[in-house]
């Protein structure tokens, strides 16, 4: 109702669901007098980006897992075995919202979620505390030499083309 930016922190899920808060923050805002245009959408999930998919995906997994056991475990859960992997494919596959996987997958599928959702900026959380330094960086720079390229070349972000 403010009209002010929105930021959503995103570790699992449909594509469906986070469009349908982005959609409520919508009309919230166009009720309050606002315009679409001056509304922003940011979102943060989890990812990372290795040069073969599959075995991005398999690494990813573990440290997340890891990650999510160790604060489950920090926090008093009976459970501290992290995410099943059943759970992890599912949400690291299409319309799911972990980001894991080949420089062009993840390309395209942030530029459907971009699609969907209409968000200005997309933030991947890699820097699980298990991740090694050397596969962090190699990371980043696909994603700054593969990903965005593609990302900023797609016609449903033409703002982003001229940045």
């Amino acid at each position: 109702m403010l009209g002010i930016p929105l930021s959503l922190g995103i570790l699992s899920g449909a594509t469906e669901d986070w469009v349908r808060r982005a959609d409520l923050y919508r009309e919230a805002a166009a009720k309050s007098g606002h315009q679409a245009g001056q509304l922003d959408i940011a979102v943060a999930s989890h990812g990372f980006v290795g040069a073969d998919g599959a075995e991005a995906k398999r690494r990813y997994f573990e440290y997340e897992s890891e990650a999510f056991a160790v604060y489950a475990a920090e926090h008093g859960s009976s459970s501290a075995r992290g995410r099943s992997r059943e759970a992890f494919d599912s949400n690291a596959g299409s319309g799911g919202m972990i980001f894991a996987g080949g420089p062009d997958e993840i390309a395209d599928r942030l530029v459907d979620f971009h699609q969907h959702l209409g968000h200005s900026r997309h933030i991947l959380q890699m820097n699980l505390g298990y991740i090694t330094q050397a596969e962090w960086l190699d990371a980043i720079e696909l994603l700054g030499t593969k990903v965005a390229p593609q990302v900023r070349a797609s016609a449903l972000i033409p703002e982003a083309r001229s940045q």
